[in-house]
């Protein structure tokens, strides 16, 4: 799925009704439309801010430092048998958590604006 920025100076609801029925007879499903006054300049902003998202590094190395500690535990502490099962299952709980926490970290998120502008 992609985006499609249109700036039209002067437009209206009759001309965005007009655009997304083109939109429509040339087999675009449109999500949304709406009219926006700002300037193309501040347009081409905010797409570019879409473009820059980025990832989390830090939180990519932790995670995956947590997930292959614990895994790595968890499955030495499974091979001794007995009650170390029980700490194994722990260290899996721990490693699934860091597993999470590395997914989560790869995700693209938009760059946060400073706000002291």
């Amino acid at each position: 799925m992609g985006s499609l920025w249109i700036t039209i100076t002067g437009a209206d609801d009759d001309t965005r009704r007009r655009a997304v029925d083109a939109l429509h007879d040339a087999g675009i499903d449109v999500e949304r439309a709406w009219i926006d006054d700002r300037t193309p300049a501040g347009i081409r902003t905010q797409a570019g801010a879409a473009r820059s998202a980025r990832r989390d590094p830090a939180g990519a190395t932790l995670g995956g430092g947590v997930a292959a500690v614990f895994g790595g535990l968890a499955a030495w502490l499974f091979t001794l048998g007995g009650w170390w099962i029980a700490a194994a299952v722990a260290c899996a709980l721990l490693a699934l958590f860091g597993v999470v926490g590395l997914v989560e970290s790869l995700q693209k998120k938009p760059r946060k604006e400073d706000s002291a502008e």
